[in-house]
């Protein structure tokens, strides 16, 4: 019955707590306005003056906040930098010193690698030339007194001379001369497709004529003395190696010949297309150190096959001037040279198109292996192993020095041997020589070649030997093991280095429900077995195996691309 009643006068106590609310409101304005009212009334009572004051003090007021706010912003700015730092962000600063100062370091210590490789490669190109045909002939003269081992040696080097000269004897049928023409007559887009087609196809056939010719002269390819066919085989598979090799060397040459002789910007255009596109495909990429080690084998490689080339191109572009009467020269061959001499123009034949390629070769290498460095915070002084490394190659024989770099030692054998020897003897041709002349000419420039090439040959082991001497005194104060001391301390991904407890147990943890996020404090982080950074996955493949720089080659899987 009380519940019934309370229930029906309900509304009426709302109406009534209503009006008594608005009446304290009202009670509540009229005191404020008596308090308003009669501050005013002490405010006119104070007289004139102190009205004037305080209008004036109101006035200025705006003008002395927008002051103090210019100079706030001002000792803001002149102070951002005095900002007391910690010392973890001390040290970060001194590592990206240490990485900008590392940037300008990389030229010196990756030239001085390309020059000792080139040097090596240099001698073992020689060889060719000048070693192997004088031990041939020696173990055709004393073949009756070779012990077993030698005898064995000197069959592999006969093979290897057979190869590579019928392999040559083939070539010497392609009309080099239609083949420059036809080049020519492309257009720039066109050249610097099919070079890049050829640039491609001569990798996959280095690395296909590397196993290929390992099989063939292995101790284990001559034992099958029961089976002749398969000699036979592998023979002709080797000569047909080596004959499509040379021809795509050929062209290659052809058609940076072609960039070189042309009397518009058709190289400048070649090469820039192709530097850049080498620079955006390896400097936004992850490198560990034996990725790094792969790609400064390959530069050395492609910066000597650029040199074998370049000098193929010089001694045809000499016979081809001499056998020519016009007087406009290609646009790289001038060196912005005011004189039309017979030396300016040698030089410029010579140095003109190595100014150009290799000028521009240096520059991206320095360019791409600086930024590498930087991004994955690898120290230069790494290069002094990958020295080591192909030092102790070197000094273990031809063979495992080309399987090092994958140098394609037989094929540019033979892309010599097909392109210089026809230009020599057109050029005799074109300067009015006939029959008994020219192979008279010939032999004497043969000679006169022989001789320079084994004083080469001499002059670069000499080099070498000097330079061994120093290395190996070197290698006993070091090691080649990579270690922490090899790279610059730092985070090489930021948000996967460090992670905080809260954040890792709800990572790891089965949800239902999504929670709020804690409160992290500055020193809750810790690194976590299950969810490894970069740095730790570095760290662990570098102690499993301190030595794997010995197994990098050149056409070795050892990381997540071949260059």
């Amino acid at each position: 019955m009380n519940a019934g009643v309370t229930g029906k006068r309900l509304p009426f106590d709302n109406k009534r707590n209503r009006r008594l609310k608005k009446r304290a409101q009202s009670n509540t304005l009229h005191d404020k306005n008596h308090i308003y009212s009669n501050e005013l009334k002490g405010i006119i009572d104070a007289g004139g003056n102190g009205a004037r004051d305080q209008h004036d003090t109101a006035n200025n007021k705006p003008t002395k906040d927008f002051i103090k706010v210019v100079f706030d912003e001002l000792n803001h700015s002149l102070n951002i930098n005095e900002v007391e730092e910690d010392e973890e962000d001390l040290l970060q600063d001194e590592y990206e010193l240490e990485q900008l100062i590392n940037m300008f370091k990389i030229p010196l210590f990756l030239e001085k690698f390309v020059l000792f490789t080139l040097l090596a490669s240099l001698d073992c190109f020689l060889y060719y030339f000048t070693i192997l045909p004088i031990r041939i002939l020696h173990g055709l003269i004393t073949r009756n007194k070779l012990k077993n081992n030698r005898a064995s040696r000197i069959s592999k080097e006969r093979l290897i001379v057979f190869i590579i000269v019928v392999a040559s004897l083939i070539l010497t049928k392609l009309d080099t001369s239609k083949v420059y023409h036809l080049i020519k007559r492309q257009s720039s887009v066109k050249l610097y497709m099919l070079y890049n087609v050829l640039e491609m196809s001569d990798k996959m056939l280095s690395s296909f004529g590397q196993s290929l010719l390992n099989v063939v002269l292995s101790k284990k390819y001559n034992a099958y003395k029961g089976t002749p066919i398969q000699h036979i085989f592998f023979i002709i598979i080797s000569i047909v190696y080596l004959v499509i090799h040379g021809y795509i060397l050929v062209y290659q040459t052809v058609a940076l010949n072609v960039a070189i002789n042309s009397y518009s910007n058709s190289l400048l255009t070649l090469l820039l297309s192709i530097q850049f596109a080498e620079l955006k495909s390896a400097i936004f990429k992850k490198f560990d150190k034996e990725g790094l080690f792969q790609i400064t084998i390959a530069d050395v490689v492609e910066r000597f096959q650029i040199i074998v080339i370049l000098t193929i191109i010089s001694v045809r572009n000499l016979v081809a001037r001499y056998g020519s009467s016009g007087t406009i020269l290609p646009t790289s061959w001038t060196l912005h040279s005011t004189t039309s001499t017979t030396a300016s123009i040698i030089i410029g034949a010579l140095c003109g198109p190595m100014v150009s390629v290799i000028g521009s070769e240096l520059i991206v290498d320095w360019a791409k292996h600086a930024y590498i460095n930087k991004f994955n915070r690898i120290r230069p002084t790494i290069y002094e192993k990958f020295f080591v490394i192909t030092y102790r190659s070197y000094i273990s024989g031809i063979q495992k020095y080309q399987d090092r770099l994958g140098l394609p030692l037989h094929a540019y054998t033979v892309l010599s041997l097909v392109m210089v020897p026809r230009t020599i003897i057109q050029g005799l041709r074109a300067s009015n020589y006939h029959g008994t002349q020219i192979f008279i000419v010939a032999t004497l420039i043969f000679i006169f070649v022989m001789g320079i090439l084994i004083v080469m040959k001499l002059c670069v082991y000499s080099i070498l030997t000097k330079w061994g001497t120093e290395i190996k005194k070197s290698m006993r104060k070091r090691h080649n093991s990579v270690t922490e001391k090899s790279y610059v301390p730092g985070i090489l991904s930021s948000g996967m280095s460090k992670l905080d407890s809260p954040t890792l147990d709800v990572l790891q943890s089965k949800m239902t429900k999504i929670h709020p996020s804690p409160k992290i404090s500055k020193n809750t982080y810790i690194h976590d077995n299950k969810l490894k950074s970069l740095n730790d996955e570095r760290k662990r493949k570098d102690e499993e195996n301190p030595k794997s720089l010995e197994q990098v080659t050149r056409f070795k899987m050892v990381s997540k691309q071949i260059w």
